[in-house]
């Protein structure tokens, strides 16, 4: 009596036909899998809560109420909402100048960029080692 080929031996049997080149695809699939699901729990975590609350915080700062605009960006853990907070600090401050504050605001920007940008020449690295569908060759587009 033969054993009929179950899904476990079709695929051995398939990424053994495969051999290395195989392998290495399957690796570099899960690896940006793995990075695209931990920049979307990211940027999911990074949202503002409630949605609106930037645009919130700039109208009643453009009404000139300036600590209620303060109150409804502490604590978020939105870049765009910790970084008004972090603008408004300085401007409650009354120590620096415009421009000071304009200066001391770029850094944290840039920083909360380059976090979200974090991870992401991986995903470059393996796009261009993928093979085309229409030639199986790496892609040089």
């Amino acid at each position: 009596m033969t054993s009929e080929p179950t899904s476990l031996t079709e695929l051995a049997t398939f990424l053994g036909a495969g051999g290395l080149v195989l392998w290495l695809l399957g690796c570099l699939s899960v690896g940006a899998l793995t990075v695209m699901l931990a920049k979307w729990w990211q940027w999911w975590h990074q949202r503002p809560r409630p949605r609106d609350v930037v645009e919130q915080a700039l109208a009643h700062l453009a009404d000139g109420d300036r600590t209620h605009a303060l109150r409804l960006v502490r604590g978020q853990r939105n870049p765009r909402a910790r970084l008004l907070g972090r603008v408004l600090d300085m401007l409650e401050a009354g120590t620096l100048t415009a421009e000071d504050i304009r200066t001391e605001s770029i850094r944290p920007a840039r920083a909360a960029t380059a976090a979200l940008d974090r991870h992401l020449r991986i995903l470059e690295v393996i796009a261009s080692l993928a093979p085309c569908s229409a030639c199986s060759a790496p892609c040089s587009a």
